[in-house]
């Protein structure tokens, strides 16, 4: 399966053993061609894991895990690994697998210590931000969520509020065609501030929510996006949020980061403003440790000095670390009405 050929160049191709006929046959060649890399049979299914990929000169690692399912005779993806490694020990215990080792540079005899699960039945959706807490300018940040399970079994859900007091957890189920809501969730788990929200179920979910406002003439709300680990942003990955504003008593601009990876993650952002495209602020670090998330409340005026900048914009560098969430909250400081600004590759 896969492997290294003549001249720096690779191979997807995959060919099958049968023993009762002592004879080799063709199957579908696996979609991201690779060497190095590892294998497991999970579930009936053949999992490959990372690898090495080749072109001409150049080498690079392969984040990317795809699944083999011989009774349909083809190819799918499964979350990403946390990081990049070739050369990887792999075996599976109790319907898990595990990855031993292996580098973490390409062709770089230097062995990466990491040991990591990989469970095909676990599912996980992130949000980098929920809240129950009084803001600033009188505002008072609440979190709502829903989850669908348009499945034919119960779904067993665990639901992980990752809070700088520490993980809180609440367990659930939800009956096959249903849906669940969660009115309020981080009150309702007993927490006074905010957090990373994690959802875990063993079946697929549809999961959304709103963080809002809530003031004496209704709400304001933004929509929070839940998405698995591997959505989210990578080692040596560049991302962009623009459209940001800061101008007293009209706009204010907070950043939000989080870690919805396993490791340790480490960002460096820069600030701009949109007139000439000068940096503000340069080289600002950013260290989140795993399910750790970070507000920085008016960065425009309280790190680079610029409380009625106007326009400007960030970028964000990923120096290590993996399913990084980074957005933006624009508020009109009237209302306290929030929009959300996704980061960009």
């Amino acid at each position: 399966m896969g492997n290294a050929l003549w001249q720096h160049s690779i191979t997807g191709a995959f060919e099958v053993y049968d023993s009762t006929t002592d004879s080799w046959s063709e199957a579908a060649p696996m979609p991201t061609p690779r060497s190095c890399h590892a294998a497991t049979a999970l579930d009936d299914k053949i999992h490959v894991f990372g690898g090495l990929a080749y072109e001409n000169t150049e080498v690079w690692m392969i984040h990317d895990v795809e699944v083999f399912d011989p009774t349909t005779a083809s190819w799918s993806h499964a979350a990403q690994m946390p990081d990049p490694r070739w050369g990887i020990g792999a075996a599976v215990v109790d319907g898990i697998s595990y990855f031993i080792g292996g580098g973490p540079r390409p062709l770089v005899l230097f062995a990466s210590p990491y040991v990591d699960a990989y469970d095909p039945n676990l599912y996980t959706y992130w949000t980098e931000v929920a809240a129950h807490l009084d803001g600033t300018h009188g505002s008072q940040w609440r979190t709502d969520l829903c989850a669908a399970n348009f499945n034919g079994e119960l779904a067993n859900v665990e639901l992980v509020l990752h809070a700088n007091t520490g993980d809180v957890h609440q367990t659930y189920t939800i009956d096959p065609s249903q849906q669940k809501s969660f009115a309020d969730v981080v009150g309702e788990m007993g927490v006074e501030g905010k957090g990373t929200l994690e959802f875990r179920s063993d079946q697929t979910l549809r999961v959304a929510g709103r963080t809002f406002n809530e003031g004496g003439d209704g709400t304001f709300g933004q929509f929070c996006d839940f998405q698995p680990m591997d959505a989210g942003l990578f080692k040596d990955d560049e991302a962009w949020l623009i459209g940001l504003r800061q101008e007293e008593g009209l706009f204010r601009t907070n950043l939000i980061f989080a870690n919805t990876g396993i490791r340790k993650a480490t960002m460096f952002v820069e600030l701009y403003r949109c007139s000439g495209g000068s940096s503000l602020h340069t080289l600002w670090v950013v260290d989140l440790m795993p399910g750790e998330v970070r507000q920085e409340i008016e960065p425009f005026a309280i790190l680079a000095g610029e409380p009625n900048l106007g326009w400007g914009y960030a970028k964000v560098t990923v120096v290590e670390g993996a399913g990084i969430r980074i957005s933006a909250s624009v508020i009109d400081s009237r209302t306290n009405d929030a929009t959300t600004i996704v980061a960009e590759r």
